[in-house]
């Protein structure tokens, strides 16, 4: 059930982004799964060249509410659609945030994250998530 008390109590622009998030969390999940990524930030390029009229967020704060929105999707959101999701935001916000994909081997095991990082910190992730994956070379961004 939600919490109406807390969604009464966000601002304007704050609600306008956590709904952003509900609407493109589940759209990019979708996108990536179909379209792959390249075709997805392509996509998300062309969205993202509209500014927001509203006062922007704070990038932590855009952060938080991707995250709350992935930990209640009715869907495992996997760290890749979080992390595109946080950087369209932002780049709606007039930011310019760099998606990082790193990779790791755990116990023989390889894996992959993608994290989100503007004006040299991670959002979403621990500080040392680029110490605990060896990122790949900046991708391109889509401008």
């Amino acid at each position: 059930m939600p919490d109406w008390g807390r969604w009464r109590r966000l601002e304007r622009a704050e609600r306008s982004a956590l709904l952003a998030a509900a609407v493109l969390l589940p759209a990019i999940t979708v996108a990536l799964r179909y379209g792959g990524l390249r075709r997805t930030r392509a996509l998300l390029d062309r969205l993202a060249r509209h500014r927001s009229p509203q006062r922007p967020l704070s990038p932590a704060q855009s952060a938080r509410l991707v995250a709350a929105v992935a930990r209640r999707a009715p869907f495992r959101a996997p760290c890749l659609s979080r992390a595109l999701t946080l950087e369209t935001m932002l780049r709606l916000q007039g930011a310019s945030p760099l998606l990082r994909i790193g990779v790791r081997k755990v116990e023989g095991r390889f894996e992959a994250h993608a994290w989100i990082e503007h004006e040299g910190s991670a959002l979403m992730d621990a500080a040392d998530v680029a110490e605990q994956y060896l990122p790949f070379a900046r991708l391109t961004p889509y401008r």
